[in-house]
C-alpha cells in the first residue's frame, strides 16, 4: 500500500545533518564503510539524496568521490542545480567548506534515520486514518493488520548499522588502553576543571554525562557552574566550553568572570562595583590583567529563550569549529518546555533531560545542567538538599549521571536571630563558616556520594579549593 506524504512530515527535518554527512564523507571516503546504511531514501532534500546517490555510485564502484567528480556526474542535474540557485554559489564547494568533523558523521547518520523513520510513521498514522474513516470504510481487522504489518516493516528497515554494534572483547581492549595511559601520564580519563568536587570526586568531566547542580536561590550554584565551565576551559584548551545562561547575560556573566580572576591573582575587584562603574584606575588595572586570562574557549551564548532544539542545534554548531569537552545550562526550570500533551510536569521536565542526556552522549561531552530546588527545604532544621528536594525529582534523578548540591551554612546562620547572651558566639560562627560552601554528592553512577568543601568568596564569584588540602 502506499504511503502517504503530508506535510507534517516535511516538518521533521534536518537539513544541516544531511549537508554534514555528504560532505564528511566527501572529505574522507573511508567513512562511507561505516555509513553505507544510509541510502537516498533518506535524505529529506531531493538535491541532497542525488549526491548520496552518486557519491555511493562511486565509491561502491572503487573510485574517489569529491567535489569534483560529483560535479561532474551531477552536471545539469535540475535538483543540483536548484541548490546552486539557492545557495548563490557553488552547492558542493559549500559543503566541503563546512563539513563537520569526522567523529560526528555516525551521530549525522543517527539523526537522519531518525527523521526519516519519523516521517514514514506519519505516512502509516495517516494511511490508518483514511482507511478508519467514515468515507472509505474498511473492516477493522483489515485496518489493524495493515498498521502491524507497516509498523513491523518500518522497524526493520529503521535498524541500526553494524558500526553500532561491538564485540565486548574489543571495548574490553579500548578500556584497557584507556587505563594503561591513565597510569602512564597520571591524568584523569575526565576533563579537569582544578576543583576537587569534580576532579577528584568524579574523575573530572565525561564524555556523554549529565550532571545536575541544585541549589536553593543564594547558595551559589550559578557561582559554582562559571567556576566549573571556566576552569574546564583553563585545564582544556584545545576543547570548547559552551556556557548557556538563560538568566545571566554574557555581561553580567564575564562581569564576575573578571571578578574572580582577578581576585585570584590577589587583586580582587568586586563584581558588583564593577556591575555599577564603580571602579577605581588602579582596580581598572587589575581587571585589564585579568581580561589577559579569560580562556578563549569559554563560549558564552545569550540565550533570553532555550529548548532543547536549541541546546542540540548549539552544540551542533560548536562542534562543527572543534572539539567540545563541556556544556553549562543555567538553569532547568527556565528553559522552554516541550508540549505537555496532557502530562504532567514531572514528565515534561523529565522529556528535558532524558534528552540533554540523549545529546550528550551523541556529541560526547558532559552537560551540567542547573536546577531549583523545592522550598521544603527551607522548612526543616537540617537545610541541606536531599535527592528529593529536586523539583519534579524523579526523572530528573533518573536520567543524571551525578547529582550535586550546594549548601552554605552561614547563609542561614545570618538570618537567624541569635539566642539573648550568645550573640558574640553566633557572629564568631558566622565568621568561621563565611567562606564554607559544601558540594554535596547525593547521587554518582560510578563514584561514592558524599561531600566536598570549596571556598566561596562571594563578593568576587570566587571558588576554590581550601588552602593546605590535597
Amino acid at each position: 500500500m502506499m504511503i502517504m506524504k503530508g506535510h507534517a512530515q516535511l516538518e521533521i527535518a534536518n537539513v544541516e545533518a544531511e549537508q554534514d554527512l555528504i560532505g564528511c564523507v566527501m572529505a574522507n571516503n573511508s567513512q562511507y564503510a561505516e555509513l553505507s546504511h544510509i541510502k537516498p531514501h533518506h535524505m529529506v532534500e531531493a538535491g541532497h539524496a542525488r549526491l548520496w546517490e552518486a557519491l555511493t555510485k562511486q565509491i561502491d564502484a572503487g573510485g574517489t568521490a569529491n567535489a569534483g567528480s560529483l560535479r561532474s556526474a551531477l552536471r545539469g542535474d535540475r535538483a543540483i542545480d536548484d541548490l546552486n540557485a539557492a545557495a548563490g554559489q557553488d552547492y558542493l564547494s559549500l559543503l566541503c567548506a563546512k563539513a563537520a568533523h569526522p567523529s560526528w558523521a555516525q551521530d549525522c547518520a543517527t539523526a537522519i534515520i531518525d527523521d526519516w523513520t519519523r516521517r514514514e510513521a506519519v505516512g502509516i498514522g495517516q494511511n490508518v486514518i483514511a482507511l478508519a474513516s467514515e468515507n472509505n470504510p474498511r473492516p477493522a481487522l483489515e485496518v489493524l493488520s495493515y498498521a502491524r504489518n507497516a509498523l513491523a516493516e518500518l522497524e526493520t528497515q529503521s535498524g541500526v548499522s553494524e558500526a553500532e554494534f561491538q564485540a565486548a572483547p574489543d571495548v574490553a581492549t579500548s578500556v584497557l588502553t584507556q587505563l594503561a595511559e591513565q597510569m602512564r601520564s597520571g591524568k584523569t580519563l575526565g576533563k579537569r576543571c582544578g576543583l576537587r568536587c569534580v576532579d577528584r570526586r568524579m574523575g573530572g568531566f565525561h564524555k556523554g554525562s549529565l550532571i545536575i547542580l541544585g541549589g536553593r536561590p543564594s547558595m551559589g550554584k550559578t557561582a559554582l557552574a562559571r567556576a566549573l565551565a571556566h576552569g574546564c576551559a583553563v585545564e582544556n584548551p584545545k576543547d570548547q566550553v559552551l556556557f548557556l545562561g538563560i538568566e545571566m547575560s554574557p555581561d553580567e556573566m564575564l562581569q564576575r568572570e573578571l571578578a574572580a580572576i582577578s581576585a585570584s591573582a590577589g587583586d580582587g575587584v568586586e563584581y558588583r562595583d564593577i556591575a555599577m562603574g564603580k571602579v577605581r584606575p588602579e582596580e581598572m588595572s587589575a581587571l585589564h590583567r585579568a581580561h589577559a586570562q579569560v580562556p578563549a574557549n569559554l563560549i558564552l551564548q545569550d540565550v533570553p529563550s532555550l529548548s532543547i532544539d536549541d541546546v542540540r542545534r548549539s552544540i551542533w554548531s560548536r562542534k562543527r569549529k572543534g572539539p567540545l569537552s563541556l556544556v553549562v545550562i543555567d538553569y532547568l526550570q527556565i528553559m522552554r518546555r516541550p508540549e505537555a500533551r496532557g502530562r504532567n510536569e514531572t514528565a515534561v521536565l523529565g522529556e528535558i533531560t532524558s534528552s540533554l542526556k540523549q545529546i550528550a552522549r551523541q556529541a560526547g561531552c558532559a552537560i551540567v545542567l542547573l536546577s531549583q530546588l523545592s522550598r521544603q527545604v527551607e522548612s526543616r532544621e537540617d537545610k541541606r538538599p536531599q535527592l528529593s528536594d529536586l523539583r519534579e525529582s524523579g526523572s530528573i534523578e533518573q536520567d543524571a549521571d551525578f547529582v550535586f548540591f550546594v549548601y552554605r551554612e552561614s547563609y542561614y546562620l545570618e538570618r537567624q536571630k541569635p539566642k539573648k547572651g550568645n550573640e558574640f558566639e553566633h557572629e564568631m560562627s558566622v565568621a568561621d563558616l563565611q567562606t564554607a560552601m559544601e558540594v554535596i554528592c547525593a547521587k554518582a553512577r560510578r563514584a561514592p556520594v558524599g561531600t566536598d568543601m570549596q571556598t566561596y568568596q562571594a563578593e568576587f564569584d570566587l571558588i576554590t579549593d581550601p588552602r593546605g588540602e590535597v
